[in-house]
């Protein structure tokens, strides 16, 4: 499914029409294309690059903090959700307006999933055990022998801090003497708002934090 997902989002392969995955999606990309051509591309190829790293057994033989996080970058689901958040408020942004926000797109995407990591630890080790996860948490605990409730609180800190460098980061971009667009501040602000909007709703999910 994964090798027909961008050709069938895409509009250039007809989907099998006893799938309903592939009729669905097919229909929801005509429909989706049809208001912003430019804007849609960048859409499905995160969607694509989530899809696949679904499937992708890199994690597991994942070691160290660093790498994880480089890798959560497609899991995640940080890109989709950016290019999703620039198609609703339309925003279109010029090739090297897109190049100089890499690292704040970077913080942006470090912050979704470093939260992620710490809200759903617990439910991955109800479904795993400790010798299952491969987690932010587990790695902060067993590097530094911390409890894993000392680790999470670590861990928000550092989270406090890259919330901190991604308005530092920000604010500089807006500073340069390249100039920044309303568009692109639209942009940063964007970022900033789904970071925002995440936090609070992992914090009473029931996704991570089951009722009762």
């Amino acid at each position: 499914m994964l090798k027909r997902f961008m050709p069938i989002a895409e509009g250039k392969l007809q989907p099998v029409v006893t799938n309903p995955y592939e009729q669905i999606l097919y229909d929801l990309y005509a429909k989706i294309r049809a208001v912003d051509e430019a804007l849609v591309g960048p859409v499905f190829r995160e969607q694509a690059v989530w899809a696949i790293a679904q499937v992708d057994q890199e994690r597991k033989h994942c070691r160290g903090m660093g790498a994880l996080l480089q890798l959560r970058q497609k899991d995640s689901a940080a890109g989709w959700v950016a290019a999703l958040m620039a198609y609703a408020m339309d925003l279109h942004l010029l090739p090297s307006e897109r190049a100089s926000v890499i690292h704040i797109e970077k913080a942006y995407a470090y912050l979704a999933i470093i939260d992620n990591e710490i809200e759903s630890y617990d439910k991955e080790v109800a479904a795993s055990g400790t010798n299952g996860v491969v987690n932010l948490v587990q790695m902060q605990a067993d590097d530094t022998g911390c409890s894993i409730a000392a680790s999470k609180r670590i861990l928000w800190v550092l989270y406090r801090e890259l919330e901190l460098e991604y308005f530092e980061l920000v604010a500089k971009r807006e500073a340069s003497v390249e100039g920044c667009s309303e568009t692109l501040k639209s942009y940063m602000k964007g970022l900033e708002c789904v970071m925002g909007g995440n936090e609070v709703w992992s914090g009473y999910s029931e996704r991570y934090h089951p009722a009762g």
